[in-house]
């Protein structure tokens, strides 16, 4: 039988951002189907995600990245947004 493991990596973060990513993601990925096996690491600046199960989960798998990589983009859109309305607010930043 055919397995698959999925490595996500985000680098380059800072503290907030970091920690931002970690609580808005740890509510949806709890409760994995039978057989997907799910691992968050955090090592300095990086948040790792595994994703591993059986070939036949596969679309699950995929969903599962699809779902995290946008949240993701909300929140780098929802954090580049911050940034940029704190530069007019104070342009010494």
């Amino acid at each position: 039988m055919v397995k698959v493991k999925i490595k996500l990596e985000i680098n380059a973060l800072g503290a907030k951002e970091k920690e931002t990513i970690i609580k808005t993601l740890k509510p949806d990925n709890t409760g994995f189907p039978e057989n997907i096996i799910f691992r968050e690491e955090e090592t300095g600046n990086r948040i790792i995600y595994w994703i591993e199960g059986e070939e036949e989960k596969i679309k699950t798998i995929r969903n599962t990245i699809d779902e995290i990589l946008q949240q993701i983009d909300v929140l780098s859109q929802n954090i580049k947004a911050v940034r940029e309305n704190k530069k007019h607010k104070n342009p010494t930043m």
